[in-house]
């Protein structure tokens, strides 16, 4: 196996939204490689032959998530998580275990919208690794995710900060702590700073936000296809300073 020091793999960076890559590029940033369908009975074999390795058991996994993905939750008509979410139970609860395990399991449990056992796996993967800069990145998008799910299909659109509720509140404060701890420990990992920048825009923090994203777009332009497509951003292009950006790095080389 791979020492438990090294994150093999993170389920969120192949089959979550937060996944991008532009149509001129074949394989996107996070993405080393596709599987196809014939590979999971093989990985399933490998799996069984050697259950101790955690990198043979995550590229399992995995590979069922990408399945479940591009099916579109179709697999089958009772859970289709059933399969990873069990095998990631095991490696959580396993001699084996570390942070990572957990996180895997955590990611599962966000795409079957269990939030709350979602969030406490991760705190509990804080506990095991304080260090864990993507925890704490995965924690705060899974909160954030909870409360965009309270108000219906079109998230909280027009509301205030305000006017949310005690709770609401300092769970949102909660998320902005979680991803400033995150990019502490790896302020080089842009994707914290781009949600972090995302909820503070949500919730009014314009200044805030329109700061953060000036500053990736000024380290990466690519992120302009984010920004571009994220409900979360309308009206940011429209900001001086991020227009002003957009037009030296990007507009200039669209037709």
């Amino acid at each position: 196996g791979i020492s438990q020091g090294i994150n093999v793999f993170e389920v969120k960076h192949h089959f979550l939204p937060t996944d991008w890559s532009d149509d001129e590029t074949p394989v996107s940033k996070w993405r080393t490689f596709e599987h196809k369908d014939e590979d999971i009975p093989i990985l399933e074999k490998a799996h069984q032959t050697n259950p101790t390795n955690l990198w043979l058991a995550e590229e399992y996994i995995m590979a069922q998530m990408e399945k479940i993905s591009s099916d579109n939750n179709k697999l089958s008509t009772g859970n289709p998580y059933e399969e990873p979410e069990k095998l990631a139970r095991k490696l959580a609860s396993g001699p084996l275990h570390d942070a990572g395990c957990l996180c895997i399991l955590g990611l599962i449990l966000g795409e079957k919208g269990k939030y709350k056992e979602e969030q406490e796996v991760y705190e509990e993967a804080i506990k095991e690794e304080k260090l864990y800069a993507e925890a704490y990145w995965y924690a705060a998008y899974s909160i954030s995710a909870e409360i965009f799910d309270k108000y219906g299909e079109e998230g909280p659109s027009g509301r205030k900060f305000e006017e949310l509720s005690k709770d609401d509140k300092k769970r949102i404060n909660k998320v902005y702590q979680y991803y400033s701890k995150a990019y502490e420990l790896k302020p080089w990992h842009l994707w914290f700073q781009y949600d972090h920048a995302c909820e503070l825009w949500r919730w009014g923090k314009k200044s805030n936000a329109v700061s953060m994203l000036e500053n990736i777009l000024r380290i990466d332009h690519r992120f302009h296809l984010k920004i571009r497509g994220e409900s979360y951003l309308e009206g940011i292009e429209k900001e001086t300073r991020i227009k002003k950006i957009m037009d030296l790095y990007v507009n200039k080389e669209e037709p």
